[in-house]
Parts: C-alpha cells; structure tokens; sequence
C-alpha cells in the first residue's frame, strides 16, 4: 500500500491536516499573472466549513491576477518545510463579505475588519484540492473529500 493511500485509509489524517491548517497564523498564496509568470506572497487566513478566506489591498497584484485567472495555490508548512499542504483552489472577489468574515479575524489574529481601511478586499478560495506530506499523513484529496469532513 502507497503513503498516499494508508493516509486516505486513516479516516484522521484529513481532519487533523485541516485543523492545523486553520491554525497556523500565516499561508501562501500563489496566483498567475496575465503574462503566465507566477506570482506568490504570505497571507494572513481564516479556514472555515472547508472554505478559505483573505483579505489584501484592492490593488494588490494577486487581486489583478484573480480576475483574470481564479485558479491559485494555498500553501501552508506545518511547522517546517518537511510537514506541509497545498490546496488548488478558485478564488473569487467578495468585497460585500468584509464585515460578515470579521470575528473570524478578530478570534484568530485580534484584527478587527471594521476598523481596515487597507486590506479591503476579501478573497474566497473554494479548495479544489489538497495535496500533503509529512508527519501528519501523506495523500491528495478532491473537493468533494474535503467537503464531506468540514461538513461532518
């Protein structure tokens, strides 16, 4: 049996690695821009009910990329490079979900959104794949996988 396949079997392995995704302070994002190059900073994120969320300046490079090309990559390191995840996912623009998505913010960095004059733009990202290695269990999983634990 494969490591990708004995981490599937173990029905913890997918929980656990979206619990400690939701709770590290900081993620990667990684858009492409209209020419094809790829584009990747660290954001701040919030993961709730298998849905991932950010906000960045209106103007911000990844925003550009977004609408001309939903498709990113989040990437997170569970402690170090040897124990980490990446979704593919869609993004979308919600500027409208700003307030709606603040006391996720606030519980998780103490940031409240109502006072952000800055980072605007909200960001939702649909997982539409995780991929992890490392000491927490090693696999992919599809968007249908991952939304039948978040919503368990």
């Amino acid at each position: 049996m494969s490591k990708a396949t004995s981490a599937r079997a173990d029905n913890q392995t997918l929980p656990t690695l979206l619990r400690l995704f939701a709770d590290l302070k900081f993620s990667w994002i990684s858009s492409v821009r209209p020419d094809g190059r790829p584009h990747s900073v660290p954001i701040c994120h919030a993961f709730e009910r298998g849905i991932i969320y950010m906000l960045t300046p209106p103007g911000s490079v990844k925003v550009a990329n977004i609408r001309a090309n939903p498709n990113v990559q989040v990437a997170g390191y569970l402690e170090d490079p040897e124990a980490g995840l990446i979704f593919d996912g869609r993004a979308e623009l919600a500027p409208g979900r700003r307030l709606e998505l603040s006391p996720l913010f606030e519980a998780k960095y103490g940031w409240n959104l109502a006072e952000e004059d800055v980072h605007t733009q909200v960001l939702v990202i649909t997982p539409t794949r995780l991929v992890a290695w490392g000491r927490y269990g090693e696999g992919r999983w599809t968007e249908k996988e991952i939304r039948k634990v978040v919503m368990e």
